[in-house]
């Protein structure tokens, strides 16, 4: 009797029926939400497992960074330091280039100043040798006109010997 209608109690009761209908679509409905709350709180497992990893992931990546960024602060303070070293290293050496050309001037004039002198006793030597050497060459001009005029003097000698020989031989 609790299906019959409570106006028409020989009919079925429409409302009866609809709410068995909808009790039984409710129960679908709420094994169908079971199932649905299930595969969420699975695949939030599997996101929070995800995430928990690339969590730590992006954890290792900022420490690498930080480690990256702190060793690029080394290197660029070492590099101002390098390039400081340098620039005074760089003002040391010309310093001493500018006193080591300023010693070789000095040394290449004190070499001039001493040189003069000795360049002035070549040039003299020099002409001493050519003096020598005319010399040389006036005394062997001098020794054969020397021997030239000997030898024309002992003919003409001999030549007055025999004219005078005969000559005399003639006279008598």
């Amino acid at each position: 009797m609790a299906d019959k209608c409570i106006l028409d109690p020989e009919r079925e009761c429409l409302g009866f029926q609809k709410a068995k209908d909808v009790e039984a679509d409710l129960k679908a409905l709420t094994g169908r939400l079971n199932e649905f709350q299930q595969a969420v709180t699975e695949t939030n497992g599997r996101f929070g497992g995800r995430i928990g990893k690339l969590e730590a992931r992006e954890e290792v990546r900022e420490e690498q960074f930080k480690n990256l960024k702190e060793r690029l602060e080394s290197i660029a303070k070492d590099m101002s330091e390098f390039q400081r070293e340098q620039k005074g290293s760089i003002a040391e050496l010309r310093k001493e280039h500018k006193e080591s050309m300023e010693e070789l001037k000095k040394g290449n004039k004190d070499i001039l100043e001493t040189i003069a002198p000795l360049k002035h006793k070549a040039e003299e030597i020099d002409r001493l040798a050519e003096d020598v050497e005319e010399l040389k060459g006036k005394s062997g001009k001098t020794w054969e006109d020397i021997k030239s005029k000997a030898i024309g003097w002992v003919v003409l000698l001999v030549l007055g010997i025999i004219a005078a020989t005969l000559g005399l031989s003639n006279f008598t």
